[in-house]
């Protein structure tokens, strides 16, 4: 379709204080942060930024750094902002249900799904853990019913 609600994904490093905040969160407005000294393939990069409802918006980090609290403070975050409920022709349709699929090594790793109901609701959906032995998606599912930043 050629509009609906926009749900925007996010991607927060862990040295990350905020949501919403470069160069430590990759969403919309910071869609090629730079994330350090360890080259561009550590740099995530918003690859879909869906804005019409159709979904998907899609995030990659080809090559994550250590979450085991000698390299980076691990874990990454993933969030979802309902950042508007209703397209150009519309005001309102309403609630929105947002599914992450985090994918590790190209791997479905997990699948969280939840509902979004009004413009501003925020979920924290998960933390993602890489180490040398461990490299695993943990489900956080914090909700916040306005953005927290």
């Amino acid at each position: 379709d050629s509009e609906g609600t926009d749900v925007d994904l996010h991607f927060r490093h862990p040295n990350g204080q905020r949501w919403n905040q470069s160069p430590y969160d990759c969403y919309f407005a910071n869609p090629n942060p730079d994330w350090g000294p360890t080259g561009a393939l550590s740099n995530p990069s918003l690859d879909i930024d869906d804005v019409n409802g159709a979904g998907p918006e899609n995030i990659n980090l080809n090559n994550p750094e250590y979450t085991d609290q000698t390299t980076i403070p691990g874990p990454y975050l993933v969030g979802v902002h309902y950042y508007s409920p209703g397209g150009l022709f519309t005001s309102d349709y309403g609630y929105s249900d947002a599914t992450i699929r985090i994918y590790l090594g190209g791997v479905l790793a997990d699948t969280y799904t939840r509902r979004l109901n009004i413009r501003g609701n925020f979920w924290e959906v998960a933390g993602v853990i890489w180490t040398a032995n461990d490299q695993r998606a943990q489900g956080i599912d914090r909700f916040y019913d306005s953005p927290p930043w």
